[in-house]
């Protein structure tokens, strides 16, 4: 096993996600010289929220050229995704689609009113979407993919002991 490891350099991937609010700094306001303040919302109003894959070498994001993402869909060509299970849940499929964007960087408006929120079935289906393009783009190198631990990416049995 080890052999393997040591027969092709290696490429870092660091992954994170975040929100941005569009009120998230106002909960408080200067007060002018009328004694008046600005009003201030009562909730953070709408979000968005990013998931981005980055590395030294490829920043933030990778940009394909058309001749590559031309190459990454011939690979994933009939191809499935192999956690089905989250290609389900989220795609209502499991064959894997032609990419038409950036992977590496993905957004959405996030909550009931948005595509919900981040979770595990996103975070699988976006890593591995972006290994099917690494794979393509640089195959003389191994991958190594860097998660912090939040609660989006927990996964646990459905029959399985959860103490909450």
């Amino acid at each position: 096993m080890f052999a393997y490891l040591l027969e092709k350099a290696h490429f870092f991937f660091g992954h994170d996600e975040c929100i941005f609010k569009q009120y998230l700094v106002t909960k408080k306001s200067w007060v002018g010289s009328n004694g008046k303040c600005t009003l201030i919302p009562k909730d953070d109003g709408q979000g968005v929220m990013i998931s981005t894959f980055q590395s030294r070498e490829a920043s933030f994001g990778l940009e394909l050229l058309d001749e590559q993402l031309t190459e990454v869909i011939k690979a994933q060509a009939s191809e499935k995704y192999k956690d089905e299970e989250a290609a389900v849940a989220k795609c209502e499929k499991a064959p894997k689609d032609n990419l038409l964007e950036n992977l590496f960087v993905k957004e959405f408006e996030y909550g009931t009113s948005g595509k919900g929120y981040w979770c595990y079935q996103q975070m699988v289906l976006q890593l591995e979407d972006c290994i099917d393009v690494l794979k393509v783009v640089y195959p003389q190198f191994n991958f190594l993919f860097l998660f912090d631990h939040s609660c989006g990416h927990d996964k646990q049995r459905e029959d399985g002991f959860n103490i909450n």
